[in-house]
């Protein structure tokens, strides 16, 4: 058996890893220093088996001892529940939260919500100017709570097949800047690589939730919606 033939697909939020071209069998099977090399990778691939990975090729998140990680399943069920309230807690008081309708982060003119901003979106009736969309140019002007189901969670991203930090798994004809705009940043994307067969996956859309620790505690910088763009 080659090495270089291993596998992994995990499902996030179960601890259940999945693997290609390695078992328990196979290991077994092997000469002693091979069957502990075996046996150490296979314990590893369980123990990062809180985030899935549906692309055969993304490399593992790599995780410090203490199992440190972003609140980013936290972030996707506040934001399936329209929390607000919630969201606004991971947010940093003095950044805010930038929200980003396509692509392309925008630093000069995409939205930023302060945590204050955040708590009220539930309940404010205001339009505001959210950016343009894409193809037409024309504004695109929502109140925040319809801004969210329009532009964030449209799908339902908690049950997403593929996740990726760093690695963006969408692909299509608009700039990724997100790793200028956010160079420290741990970017999460959570991706459906289509829904209906017609389109030949260009349906495809993902959110991709931005981290960056801040005073020893991670915080939500940005959203960014994902999808192929005209």
């Amino acid at each position: 058996m080659k090495l270089k033939n291993y596998r992994k697909s995990l499902t996030c939020g179960n601890s259940e890893a999945k693997t290609s071209k390695l078992s328990h069998e196979e290991i077994n099977n092997q000469p002693l220093m091979r069957k502990i090399f075996l046996s150490s990778l296979l314990l590893v691939t369980l123990f990062i088996g809180g985030c899935s990975w549906g692309n055969g090729n993304t490399p593992p998140l790599k995780i410090d001892a203490s199992g440190d990680r972003p609140p980013a399943m936290e972030t996707l069920q506040a934001l399936k529940e329209n929390n607000f309230v919630q969201l606004a807690t991971i947010v940093n008081s003095e950044k805010g939260l930038r929200l980003s309708p396509y692509t392309f982060v925008n630093a000069e003119s995409d939205m930023v919500l302060k945590p204050a901003d955040i708590e009220k979106l539930g309940i404010d009736t205001e339009e505001k100017l959210w950016g343009n969309y894409d193809g037409s140019g024309e504004e695109i002007r929502l109140t925040g709570k319809d801004y969210f189901a329009k532009f964030v969670y449209d799908q339902d991203f908690v049950s997403a097949p593929q996740v990726s930090v760093n690695e963006r798994i969408g692909s299509g004809n608009s700039i990724d800047n997100s790793k200028e705009i956010y160079p420290d940043a741990q970017i999460w994307e959570y991706h459906f690589s289509g829904f209906d067969k017609q389109y030949e996956g260009l349906d495809w859309e993902s959110l991709r939730l931005v981290f960056q620790k801040i005073e020893n505690r991670w915080r939500l910088l940005g959203i960014i919606h994902d999808a192929w763009t005209i």
